[in-house]
């Protein structure tokens, strides 16, 4: 079942330090999890990459939102930053509701909930056996091979 899938995927990433967070295109978030391997374009990746780019976020540093997918690219990169080198601590999917939550040590979280786009995914969480777990379109879960040429596959 998907659902043990991701609870599976997520425990493998609990005690792990996230590196690399980006702000790409729009409010697209990059978190890096475990070692570094090189994507399909020479970039370097984490064994596990966790991509945020179709649902809201938000970072806390608590109590405080220090940051949503809203913001300005500014405010955005900042709080980012802040995760650079956090070790996760907590990694929850409640599929009732749809939402990611993402704790780190330092007081630092990461909660994604859904848009209701019926034609993007909301994040994506590429694995070291070259699959990639897909939250969405709209209510959506796949865990299925990684395309090839997509840039963040192994």
């Amino acid at each position: 079942m998907i659902d043990d899938e991701i609870q599976r995927a997520l425990a493998d990433i609990v005690g792990l330090r996230a590196w690399g967070p980006e702000i790409s295109f729009g409010s697209f978030l990059a978190l890096n999890f475990g070692r570094t391997r090189i994507d399909p374009i020479g970039s370097p990746i984490g064994e596990y990459f966790l991509g945020i780019y179709g649902a809201h976020w938000a970072i806390w540093a608590d109590p405080l939102i220090v940051a949503t997918s809203d913001d300005e690219r500014p405010t955005m990169e900042s709080a980012a930053a802040r995760l650079d080198g956090a070790t996760l601590t907590v990694a929850e999917f409640d599929q009732v509701n749809f939402r990611l939550s993402l704790e780190f040590g330092g007081n630092l979280a990461v909660q994604i909930r859904p848009i209701d786009d019926p034609d993007i995914e909301q994040w994506e969480l590429f694995l070291p056996d070259d699959t990639v777990i897909l939250a969405g379109p709209l209510r959506r879960l796949r865990h299925v091979a990684a395309h090839p040429d997509h840039p963040h596959s192994p």
